[in-house]
Parts: C-alpha cells; structure tokens; sequence
C-alpha cells in the first residue's frame, strides 16, 4: 500500500506540472496591449451613449483577432522555454512495482524499485545557441505584430465611429430637405390647378423631391452597414445606442 501511495504521488505530480494557467498565460500577452479596462458588452447599459474613446477601448478588449495574434506571442515565448530547457539537465523518474501471490503467507512477498537518471546538455555545438536567438527574434517580431495590429484596429475604430455620426449626419439633413420638398411640390400642385404654375414647374419639384427620397433611402442603408462596421470591431452589436461625438485627449 505503501508503494502505491507514492505511485500515485509521482502521477499528482506530473500532473500538476503540466497544468496551464489559461488566465495567467493570456493576461501575458494583455499585458503588452491593454490600457484601460472597461465593461464588456454583455454588462453595460444597452442605452449608454458610446464614446470613441469607449469605443476603442472596446475593441481593444473585445476584438477577436487582436486575442489570436496574442496567441501567437504566447506561442512564441512557449517556444523561447523550449529553448531555455535544452541548456538544463534533465532527469527521467521510472516505478516498478511487483507482487508475488504464489505465497500469501510470506510477510514479505513484494518488490518496489524506483530508479532515476539524470542528463546534461555539456556541449552541442552552437544549434542551442542559435535556437535560443531564433526564439527571442520571434518574440519581438510577434510582439511588433500584435502592437501594428492594434494600432490598425484603433483606425478602422475611428474611421467606423466617425462614418455612422457622419451619415447619420447626412440622414437628418436629407429628412429636412425632403420635408421642405415635398412642401414645395403640394405648393407647385396647388399653384398649377389655380393656373399659377406650369406643368413642367410641378414636375420638376416632384422630380427633386424624388431624388433626395433616393438618396434618403441609400444613406440609410449606409447608416445599418457602418453600424455593423462598427460593431464588427467593437462587440457591440445593438443598432440603437446612440454615439456621442467627443474630441479625443
């Protein structure tokens, strides 16, 4: 019993080093882009005007493909710890345990052996060496990556924010005009069935009147794809919260 119980030590053991702290590892790679936390989407107010600078926060929270280029530094200094543990020595821990039923009545009728053997890396050339510096250039070349990629995803922040305000913009001022022109259309109307007005009058404000409807209907439109533009980067995916226009510090 006594053997088993330090069997099943050595597995806990084991085990317990080849355990990944999934948290710990990714709070690495955070560490390199974060700024300021701010709440997730899933927690805040559905009605809370957004901000740009909340806004870039968000995606550079959020964003799905800032955390996999973080894996890839992950993997990166992985690799480094690779390299580092072919310069240490190792050690190889083996159990064997045996039991002899051929006599029950011996006291003693098993055998546990447990032998180890130990390595040391004194000399292999320069490849170790070379691995090592392979390692720490890939480091750098990931973390530059993941700090060009979310100097990319802070613009297409900025430039989606700032296109939703500016064809919302555009949306409000072709509702005025539209109101205005189809005033200016009963009026021609009304002046062409009292004989004030041509024909051709009447039709050509119906005609503007039209094409700012058009135009109307296409810059709406645009207003739902920059929202989704936006919302692509950012986590947010409701179509209704309104956006703040706020210069940045």
């Amino acid at each position: 019993m006594k053997a088993r119980r330090i069997v099943v030590f050595i597995g806990a053991a084991l085990a317990a080093g080849c355990a990944v702290d999934q948290e710990k590892e990714i709070a690495r790679y955070r560490e390199v882009i974060d700024i300021v936390q701010v709440a997730s989407p899933a927690t805040r107010p559905a009605d809370k005007p957004l901000g740009l600078v909340e806004a870039m926060l968000l995606a550079n929270q959020e964003n799905e493909r800032l955390a996999s280029e973080g894996e890839n530094y992950l993997q990166a200094l992985i690799a480094r710890k690779r390299a580092v543990a072919l310069f240490m020595p190792t050690a190889d821990l083996s159990a064997s345990y045996s039991f002899d039923g051929s006599d029950f009545a011996s006291i003693d009728n098993s055998d546990f052996d447990l032998s180890a053997i130990g390595r040391i890396n004194v000399f292999n050339g320069l490849r170790d060496v070379a691995r090592l510096r392979v390692a720490d250039l890939t480091i750098e070349q990931r973390r530059l990556l993941l700090l060009d990629l979310q100097e990319s995803l802070l613009a297409d922040v900025v430039r989606a924010y700032h296109n939703v305000l500016r064809l919302e913009a555009e949306v409000e001022v072709l509702e005025a005009t539209l109101e205005l022109q189809e005033q200016r259309v009963r009026d021609a109307r009304g002046r062409q069935e009292a004989g004030a007005a041509r024909m051709l009058d009447v039709s050509q404000t119906e005609a503007q009147a039209a094409s700012t409807r058009v135009r109307l209907l296409d810059t709406r439109a645009a207003v739902k794809n920059a929202r989704a533009a936006l919302a692509l980067v950012t986590g947010l995916h409701s179509a209704t919260i309104p956006l703040v226009d706020e210069e940045l510090l």
